[in-house]
């Protein structure tokens, strides 16, 4: 049948132009012939282009994605009400730039309980929104959260899984123990994925040892295809383009900021605290650091966790290091002056670990305050101490040294094992206590070479110990085990002669063999002159000191 009607003609030509003019218009703005509807388009029943959410996923689970983070996004979209919402994963970057916040990642992958819930607060707030993902890095827990919703893309350059939860069980040695660990991981993974329809052949693959690229999770049905950015996944819906609607990326950098801030902040609070202690004073600062930086943690839990995660402190541990440094504050005596008839003695507890308890900034403050009195004045350090730094003992060396210039310095020990006896060689006179103790002044060494650093402690100490007059082969003794010091005593004068072997002579005594460090005890110590004397209380201390 023929159409003759020239109306129709007309409406008709005018419907073709219209066509054309929108497709001309299209690929004038540089497209290719407009998307089909693809069946995702078809099934969300959205007109036009649509309104998009875009949720940044990115940096550390448990960190930059959270709990808050969930709450703060669902909030934003039900104010925002998008069409459609992007989840755009890119596993350690922050705003498109890597990340360089460093944590123990077995500490990480064992955070999948709490991701757990956060994806499920985030699946059902999301049930009446169509959501895609766009995945450019879903290694560890993030790819495990792009399951959760079935439709997914990769970016060509992208990558998904090699999630290895065996290694999310730090400290366990046992490998049944790790393997039941690993398994619950997996299937707390699983629950996840799960909710995007994806079945346990598909999960498994990212417990593989390597992630999986674009085209294997293509070819695996994990994902939907490849997009290079959220522009591209609106086109492979079925969109020629989109609205952006929303905070989503702002709330998401607001949040990785925010804690990143907070934790170089503490960090250097932590840098701080962990400097050498000088005194008291330090211990006090370090008291108010430690403070200042659980009042932090407690104030925000995304620093909780990446301190604990990073470092190994929470809390709990906080309060137990501000309750030990006021327990090692309290420990710490001040000089104090006693008055031995009519003269007057600074007296200096130096008990405890040096660099602990006993400091060497006590030995200086004792001098400022004899120096009241005038040059020549008695300063005694009671010693009780089984050592501590190395570095604190070289300061004691320097504070008695410049003490000593203008005053008597004299060791009055208990106990002065390692680097207290070295400290107490440092002195003018020693003297003991009835069971005092002096020596085994051997270093324990860290990672560096133990036979290099003892050479050199032998050397330098040795010297210093020369030029206040006593013996280095007494010293040596006390830091070598092999090293064998003996001594003679002359018959008329009694005076001592030290020898570091084995001489044979006539009433030649044995202070230390090839077996043990040397290490004085009062009475042998008395006998061979390394001691002035023997006492157990002031009283007793005056009359060797030369005080009536």
């Amino acid at each position: 049948m023929r159409i003759t009607n020239s109306s129709f003609l007309v409406r008709l030509f005018a419907i073709l132009s219209a066509v054309v003019a929108v497709h001309a218009s299209a690929l004038a703005d540089g497209d290719k012939v407009p998307p089909a509807r693809s069946p995702f388009a078809a099934a969300s029943g959205i007109k036009g282009n649509p309104k998009v959410y875009v949720l940044p996923m990115q940096g550390i689970p448990g960190l930059d994605f959270d709990g808050q983070l969930v709450k703060d996004v669902l909030k934003d979209i039900g104010e925002s009400k998008p069409d459609l919402v992007v989840i755009d994963v890119d596993a350690g970057s922050v705003g498109g730039k890597p990340d360089d916040v460093r944590i123990d990642p077995r500490r990480q992958l064992s955070a999948i309980s709490g991701l757990r819930d956060d994806i499920a607060v985030l699946h059902a707030g999301l049930q009446a929104v169509p959501v895609a993902v766009l995945v450019r890095n879903g290694s560890g827990l993030y790819g495990v959260a792009a399951l959760a919703w079935p439709t997914i893309f990769l970016a060509p350059a992208g990558s998904i899984g090699g999630i290895d939860f065996g290694a999310a069980a730090p400290g366990v040695s046992d490998a049944d123990i790790r393997a039941k660990m690993a398994a619950a991981c997996e299937g707390m993974a699983m629950g996840i994925t799960e909710l995007g329809g994806h079945d346990g052949a598909q999960t498994d693959l990212l417990f593989a040892s390597k992630a999986i690229d674009a085209a294997a999770a293509r070819t695996a049905k994990l994902s939907s295809g490849e997009c290079a950015d959220v522009a591209g996944v609106v086109k492979a819906l079925g969109y020629a383009s989109s609205v952006a609607v929303g905070n989503g990326a702002a709330i998401t950098a607001k949040a990785s900021t925010g804690w990143r801030s907070e934790l170089v902040a503490v960090q250097g609070m932590l840098s701080k605290f962990q400097e050498s202690l000088d005194g008291p004073a330090d211990i006090a600062g370090r008291i108010e650091l430690m403070k200042k930086v659980k009042a932090q943690m407690e104030f925000s839990p995304r620093l909780a966790r990446v301190l604990e995660w990073s470092v190994g402190l929470n809390v709990e541990q906080a309060a137990e290091l501000i309750a030990a440094l006021e327990k090692q504050s309290a420990a710490i005596a001040r000089p104090r002056v006693e008055k031995i008839g009519s003269h007057r003695v600074v007296l200096v507890d130096l008990s405890g670990g040096l660099g602990e308890t006993a400091f060497a900034s006590a030995v200086t403050e004792a001098g400022q305050m004899a120096d009241a009195d005038g040059p020549g004045q008695i300063i005694v350090l009671e010693i009780d101490s089984f050592g501590g730094l190395v570095t604190e003992l070289y300061k004691f060396v320097d504070a008695i040294r410049a003490v000593r210039e203008r005053h008597r310095v004299v060791a009055w020990v208990r106990q002065a094992i390692s680097g207290a006896a070295v400290t107490s060689m440092q002195c003018n006179e020693i003297y003991f206590r009835s069971m005092g103790a002096l020596g085994a002044a051997t270093m324990i060494h860290g990672p560096v070479s133990a036979d290099s650093e003892t050479a050199k402690f032998l050397a330098d100490m040795g010297d210093i110990i020369e030029k206040n007059g006593r013996p280095r082969s007494v010293f040596e003794a006390m830091v070598k085990a092999k090293a064998v010091l003996t001594y003679t005593k002359d018959p008329a004068t009694g005076k001592s002669t030290f020898h570091d072997k084995v001489t044979g002579l006539p009433g030649e005594v044995v202070l230390s063999d090839e077996k043990d460090n040397l290490t004085f005890n009062a009475s042998n110590a008395l006998d061979c002159g390394f001691s002035k004397g023997t006492a157990d209380s002031l009283e007793q201390l005056a009359p060797l000191l030369g005080l009536r």
